[in-house]
């Protein structure tokens, strides 16, 4: 519907710029991460000591390909050269693009809930590029395939994933996993339409992306 603001970064430039909007984004409110640090821990599921803001700025640059700032309209994909692994990402931003013109995903009034919607919405915002990522991925040749894993797995390998709290792992692994399962499965059952309904009458809850037949 309009145009994008959208910049190509190699390597090096991603990570000191995504962890530059990262703290940018804390800046707005620093004490968010504090709490949530702090409720996990009363639950034994944040190990004492460990920084929120140094584990998930360092979890975001490192390890991430990129992403779609929906408030700014900012995307910043990782690689400079066109290679399988860079042409998939923009698959997945661009999907992000697509459905915030369309649904607006930039919804603050979610953050300031005292329940899962926020947790929910992510999950159906990031199922929805991740669905269309894999028909795409598809496509490609084994080949293609082949070496978009391995430049994948290079994000991968350069993060120390056995320093992060397995709670943190678990929550940004589920708003891609049972995230992209669950708009399978709506889309299954009523197509492209099902996920437009969904966008305008969203899931509130973790056990509505885990079980779509609640939702």
């Amino acid at each position: 519907r309009g145009p994008l603001d959208m910049e190509l970064l190699d390597d090096s430039a991603y990570i000191e710029g995504s962890r530059a909007d990262f703290e940018e984004d804390l800046a707005e409110d620093p004490e968010d991460l504090e709490n949530a640090a702090a409720a996990l821990g009363a639950l034994g599921l944040w190990p004492e000591g460990v920084d929120p803001v140094d584990v998930l700025g360092e979890y975001l640059s490192g390890g991430s390909r990129g992403y779609d700032d929906p408030e700014t309209g900012e995307m910043v994909v990782r690689g400079a050269a066109d290679t399988p692994n860079r042409r998939i990402t923009l698959v997945h931003e661009l999907t992000h693009a697509l459905d915030d013109q369309h649904f607006e995903l930039d919804r603050p009034e979610l953050d300031d809930r005292p329940d899962e919607a926020a947790f929910a919405f992510s999950a159906l915002v990031e199922g929805s590029a991740s669905r269309v990522e894999a028909a795409y991925t598809a496509s490609l040749t084994d080949e293609e395939r082949a070496d978009a894993e391995a430049e994948q797995q290079g994000y991968i390998d350069g993060v120390d994933l056995s320093a992060f709290p397995q709670i943190l792992l678990a929550q940004q692994q589920f708003v891609y996993g049972p995230g992209t399962a669950f708009v399978d499965a709506i889309h299954v059952d009523g197509g492209n339409a099902a996920i437009d309904e969904a966008f305008l009458d969203p899931p509130t809850t973790s056990e509505q992306i885990f079980e779509p037949e609640a939702w």
